[in-house]
């Protein structure tokens, strides 16, 4: 029988960061915790099937066929294995970091990724919140009462403006 590691360890660190939010929470919550945990993991209910059925078969397909021809900048880089697994987990820390840089910047891709923003208490539950298309603007003011609008303006001569529109007594009263 074949145990998945990873899939304990993570529920481990899930459950006991979730257990010390509960017992030393770091500041007063905004949202109810159980509100939210709901919403997280009905998105991730969604969210993770489509992840599984699409986005894993996709990448370890492309993977094998990677790693079969010997692509990439660390197989033609003669380097010790060490130099090259250290390399490689900084890389791809550096390309998930451009991503979510890319998913700030491009309005499109912005709309996937801000359901992320809508949560206003930022918990272990957050993380499960990933989904392949998330809620754009006109569906976060569903989810919440209270929320803060960020809109982001380029002109035409590359000046960029950000407003804050809090929505609420609580974001009111933080951005006062």
């Amino acid at each position: 029988m074949r145990t998945n590691l990873s899939g304990f360890v993570s529920a481990g660190v899930f459950i006991a960061l979730s257990l010390s939010e509960l017992f030393r929470p770091l500041r007063r919550s905004v949202e109810s915790k159980l509100v939210r945990a709901v919403r997280n993991f009905s998105v991730a209910a969604v969210g993770g099937p489509v992840v599984a059925l699409i986005e894993t078969p996709v990448a370890l397909g492309l993977s094998r066929i990677v790693h079969e021809h010997q692509w990439g900048l660390l197989n033609v880089l003669k380097l010790p294995l060490w130099l090259r697994i250290v390399l490689s987990v900084l890389l791809l820390d550096y390309t998930l970091y451009v991503w979510h840089v890319l998913t700030h910047k491009v309005p499109f891709l912005w709309r996937f990724h801000l359901v992320h923003h809508a949560d206003l208490d930022l918990d272990a539950s957050t993380v499960d919140s990933v989904t392949v298309v998330e809620w754009g603007q006109g569906l976060v003011e569903r989810l919440a009462d209270e929320h803060l609008e960020i809109r982001l303006d380029r002109r035409d001569d590359d000046v960029r403006t950000a407003l804050l529109v809090p929505h609420g007594p609580g974001w009111e009263e933080r951005l006062a």
